[in-house]
């Protein structure tokens, strides 16, 4: 059981960075209003195909979405690596190791939004002009839903859906680096300290937290393995320290022990009606995860299917 130091940083780690993620969204919407005022604009106006000033007009703001989201983003990166320098500190002060000195967050952001980066490519994906909510498919959506004699509430409904399809996506960017770059910068402090052999996988025990992240709860790592997270991922590492008696301070519970305080009902929420029968007839939580190589997202965590187990 990990001290009640060690609690205490956790769970104000998780507020913290939970407020970070709510201004994330924030600011990925509002990237995106000019651009889907756009649209609303043209279907109030009466337009019932592309033309060539509507296109231009969508074209320039979707450009200007990708600038603004791709600042919001690297925004929020800054503020989760500059929680998670704090958030790493704390912890090796709460295990005997000391506060030290943080100096790294900066450049994990660097790093992470350089030229060629994993962002940079999520965002050449994301923004697309054929992408969710771009102006190809936005485009297409309204003309064919005239064509095919739909009402103007029904097209409205059906292009903004899109759209807003799009938004949810730079909103699911922004949470996943976010966490990215508080993981990697915890991850950074723990390198560069004497005493530091790894890190642990650790999740919010709760019915919120998927069968994949209780599956990988406490597992070990080595400070030179980037953690390997699913997107929207809310999971994050503790140090693993050589002195057994300093590691007992941060160690998590064991994963089942920690499952088990969950109700039945909070089990199968998290496990699904499947996955919870297998978990009662002797699967244990480690058969539920494992990770791959996402040709976007990197090592990532994935869920095995129930007929896998």
């Amino acid at each position: 059981m990990p001290s009640e130091q060690v609690l205490t940083e956790l769970a104000a780690d998780r507020a913290a960075v939970q407020a970070r993620e709510r201004a994330a969204r924030r600011r990925a919407r509002a990237a995106a209003s000019p651009y889907r005022r756009v649209w609303v604009a043209a279907l109030a106006a009466g337009q019932r195909t592309v033309s060539g000033t509507l296109a231009g007009e969508a074209a320039r703001e979707w450009a200007r979405s990708r600038r603004a989201s791709q600042a919001a983003i690297e925004t929020a990166m800054a503020q989760g690596a500059a929680r998670g320098e704090l958030s790493a500190l704390r912890l090796l002060e709460a295990a005997g190791l000391g506060r030290g000195e943080g100096q790294v967050g900066r450049e994990v952001v660097a790093e992470l939004t350089a030229e060629g980066s994993r962002l940079s490519r999520l965002l050449d994906r994301r923004f697309a002009d054929s992408g969710v909510g771009g102006p190809e498919q936005v485009g297409r959506l309204l003309e064919s839903g005239f064509a095919d004699g739909l009402s103007p509430q029904e097209v409205t409904r059906q292009v903004l859906r899109e759209v807003d399809a799009g938004v949810r996506s730079t909103e699911r960017i922004a949470r996943t680096e976010m966490m990215r770059a508080h993981r990697e910068t915890n991850r950074s402090v723990f390198q560069e300290r004497d005493g530091v052999t790894g890190w642990r996988w650790v999740v919010d025990e709760s019915a919120r937290t998927c069968a994949v992240c209780w599956g990988l709860y406490g597992e070990v790592y080595p400070t030179s393995a980037e953690f390997p997270a699913h997107p929207n991922c809310r999971c994050r590492m503790v140090p693993v320290l050589d002195d057994p008696e300093a590691d007992r301070l941060v160690a998590p519970d064991d994963k089942n022990t920690a499952f088990a305080r969950l109700s039945p009902e909070e089990q199968r929420q998290v496990l699904g009606p499947g996955g919870y029968d297998k978990w009662q007839a002797g699967t244990g939580l480690d058969e539920f995860a494992t990770v791959t190589r996402d040709p976007v997202w990197g090592p990532t965590a994935v869920r095995v299917p129930n007929s896998r187990l």
